[in-house]
């Protein structure tokens, strides 16, 4: 046996831990484990197993590992007492085991509906925002502007923010990490002011955005949710856990993407087009509908302001987006103003025209009856000169 072969779950997860969050490394790996004591064998017997079982091209043989997990799953379910989106996750585990050696295992997994997430109101994020230092209030006000999952966020780099000198709100695009989905989105003037703070006080060393103290990585998945549930606790929202203890909330958690819910139930309430909601956060559109009639539309510009107006941190947040519709609308007015004035010009034209027109008809009417004039005396004096004529 190869030295890959005999660490196989350790390989695995290696893989897992470079390409993948702490969280889903963490995942994994409790979910195998659980497979390898159900199942009665280790990682190394496991693989060897469904090797031979692919090689052997017995139907029965190579669905054996298909049915295994699919009664892994239901046991965990029925015996275990585990909700289905838990046993779920910890399918999954073993599903991408055999995936990343090439033998893959096809089973799909029924995923159900939860409520499990706390969805904050705007106050709740003012009062964690009024008590955070400056990365605390970066994250809130980021998490709220970008509504992205947390794997988009936390693997952000210095250089993916644009020119904050430009007007704001800036626009900032991603290819998002788990759907594969592009986004297009803002910065508010919000987090403009705060970056311009923050990014300076960024070690030079360490390209993220969200940086940790002791090497040259981003802070993970487990970090960034602590940094926002402290905040929550602090100001009452929830537990140290980050458990809501009262309100609409009770029992609901309090993760990162409390931040994308947030957003999107604000954007829904405002009545945005369910396109335009998808491009912002990075959901796929519609059947049929294509990005690109969306991207560089002012409406879509126009429909983030008004999500984070609704969800403003500070005050100055909703002056700026305040300022921004009156400049917006300032130019409708100078823009109609404009077309006003080109009908009036193109009016007048016409009546100038009209008015040549009128003036050459009536000149050409004088000139007819002038010659019919002419022509009724030349018959006169031709009558005179026929009645005088000698016979």
């Amino acid at each position: 046996m190869s030295e890959t072969q005999q660490d196989a779950k350790e390989a695995f997860l290696e893989y897992i831990r470079t390409h993948k969050s702490k969280g889903t490394a963490k995942s994994y790996k409790c979910g195998f484990q659980k497979f390898e004591q159900w199942i009665g064998k280790n990682a190394n017997e496991i693989l060897e197993q469904r090797r031979k079982d692919m090689e052997s091209r017995d139907p029965m043989k190579l669905r054996r590992f298909h049915d295994l997990i699919e009664q892994f799953h239901k046991e965990l379910i029925e015996k275990q007492g585990k909700s289905p989106n838990t046993a779920r996750t910890t399918s999954i585990g073993v599903v991408q085991f055999f995936n990343y050696w090439c033998v893959p295992v096809k089973v799909s997994f029924q995923t159900e509906m939860t409520r499990k997430t706390a969805i904050p109101e705007a106050t709740d994020f003012r009062k964690m925002y009024a008590l955070a230092d400056l990365r605390g209030k970066v994250v809130l006000s980021l998490g709220l502007d970008l509504a992205w999952r947390i794997g988009d966020v936390i693997s952000l780099r210095k250089a993916d923010i644009p020119d904050l000198d430009l007007e704001c709100p800036l626009q900032i695009e991603r290819i998002t990490q788990k759907e594969k989905e592009f986004s297009s989105t803002f910065l508010s003037c919000e987090t403009v002011q705060l970056l311009k703070a923050y990014l300076p006080t960024l070690r030079e060393d360490n390209e993220f955005l969200f940086q940790t103290k002791s090497n040259g990585s981003h802070v993970d998945d487990e970090n960034l949710n602590g940094a926002i549930q402290d905040l929550g606790f602090k100001s009452g929202f929830c537990d140290k856990k980050g458990k809501v203890l009262n309100g609409r909330n009770k029992q609901k958690n309090f993760t990162w993407h409390s931040f994308r819910k947030a957003f999107l139930t604000v954007a829904t309430q405002l009545g945005i087009e369910n396109d335009q909601k998808c491009l912002l956060v990075g959901k796929s559109l519609e059947k049929g509908q294509s990005m690109e009639t969306y991207i560089g539309d002012p409406k879509l510009k126009n429909a983030f302001l008004a999500i984070r107006n609704a969800l403003a941190l500070t005050k100055t947040q909703d002056v700026a987006i305040k300022n921004e519709e009156i400049e917006n609308l300032k130019a409708t007015v100078v823009q109609l103003s404009k077309e006003a004035l080109n009908k009036d010009t193109e009016i007048k034209t016409l009546r100038e025209k009209i008015a040549e027109l009128d003036f050459t008809q009536k000149t050409q009417h004088k000139t007819i009856m002038n010659m019919d004039e002419d022509l009724a005396e030349i018959k006169t004096k031709l009558g005179i000169k026929e009645k005088f004529r000698p016979d």
